[in-house]
């Protein structure tokens, strides 16, 4: 099996949308509180030093923990100095005897690699050198090990910038879509944690720090106000979507049947044939009429306390040229019916999509195509790549 002309992806909107935003809600909540009852607690002191003020927030990770993380200790190569493919072989492999061995859940001893260099690509403005890091685990039963685990970096030699400028290295899972740079990057060993953790962490600290800027500045027009009604308390902070949108984003127009109700598999083909009509289809970003989709019932897993029945709908766009199409996407849907519950207690739906880890429910969701075309995407390019 070889690869070839592996085109490097580009971060796009992550399966972990959702939950950012809603994490990141939650910390602007509990930093809002507290600002609030900090101010109040300014104003009764009349300006009097507080000392509580010096302890407003404490952040996860201090500002040790974080310039750790934001510099390398690894001396990139300018464009000048990177003068044949072998100082990226170098430095890749420096890198990660200094970095990923030695962090906190960094590199096991078991895991082996090897480092390549694959190929240069010449365009207008720099050029792209790209290697590949393979890791695996060889054991005494299983020397050569059936599967590995590829990392592909980057060094991006510009043509327009000054010789001594740092090259920028930057590199990606295989599989994953999210660029990481190595001065930004803290390397994990498993794969529990989402790829977007980092891209997470980053977006609700940016937040938080918005959100403690403007309380300052706000705590502190009240304190000159001397407790006077300040017209800018009610436009303290404005989020992205108004109560409204997010009433609709949370309340489902389809009625979910209960327990009692559901008495054959044909009605969660009919609820869940209703639910895309009704709320992907007519949603902003939603479906495109070229998507078709095949509802089909799967399985029924019957445990202890509940019965799961599972449903797949599988998307594709068929063309005249193509009227069976060689990529679909699939999304799989659980009727989660209770064995101990009342019978007029609704069923818990929850849906997942292919290659993806997120449990969505569909009160609680907001459908985006772009995820149907970027799984999409990710199987052609695969499929392209792989020469058996």
């Amino acid at each position: 099996m070889t690869v070839n002309n592996i085109d490097m992806p580009e971060a796009s909107q992550s399966e972990d949308y959702d939950l950012l935003a809603y994490e990141a809600k939650r910390v602007v909540d509990q930093v809002l509180t507290q600002s609030f009852v900090h101010m109040s607690d300014t104003i009764n002191d009349n300006n009097e030093n507080n000392h509580q003020r010096e302890r407003f927030i404490e952040l996860e990770n201090d500002q040790s923990q974080t310039k750790i993380q934001e510099e390398s200790v690894v001396k990139w190569p300018t464009i000048e100095e990177f003068t044949n493919t072998n100082i990226g072989l170098e430095k890749i492999n420096e890198y990660i005897d200094k970095q990923w061995k030695t962090s906190p859940g960094g590199q096991d001893p078991c895991w082996l690699y090897i480092i390549d260099f694959i190929e240069k690509k010449s365009l207008e403005f720099n050029d792209l050198y790209i290697y590949r890091v393979q890791y695996s685990i060889p054991t005494r039963r299983q020397p050569i090990p059936k599967q590995t685990v590829s990392i592909y970096f980057t060094f991006d030699a510009s043509k327009v910038k000054p010789k001594n400028a740092p090259i920028q290295v930057s590199f990606v899972f295989e599989t994953m879509r999210l660029i990481h740079y190595p001065d930004k990057f803290r390397f994990r060993q498993t794969l529990a944690q989402s790829e977007d953790y980092d891209l997470l962490a980053y977006e609700a600290k940016r937040v938080v720090d918005q959100v403690l800027t403007q309380s300052f500045v706000h705590m502190s027009d009240t304190i000159t106000d001397n407790n006077e009604n300040n017209p800018h308390r009610e436009r303290f902070i404005e989020l992205e979507n108004d109560q409204s949108q997010t009433k609709i984003q949370e309340e489902s127009i389809v009625k979910w049947p209960t327990i009692e109700e559901f008495t054959n598999t044909n009605i969660g083909l009919e609820k869940i044939n209703e639910y895309i009509d009704k709320q992907w289809k007519t949603s902003p970003s939603g479906q495109d009429p070229c998507w078709l989709y095949v509802i089909d019932f799967i399985e029924k897993k019957s445990l202890e306390f509940n019965d799961l029945y599972m449903y797949r709908v599988q998307y594709s766009i068929p063309t005249r040229r193509q009227p069976i199409p060689k990529q679909t996407v699939s999304i799989y849907f659980t009727f989660d019916v209770s064995k101990v519950k009342p019978r007029n207690t609704p069923i818990q739906v929850s849906f997942v999509f292919e290659t993806m880890r997120l449990i969505h429910y569909p009160d609680k969701f907001r459908f985006r195509q772009v995820w149907l075309e970027n799984i999409l995407l990710m199987k052609e390019k695969l499929a392209n790549e792989l020469n058996f």
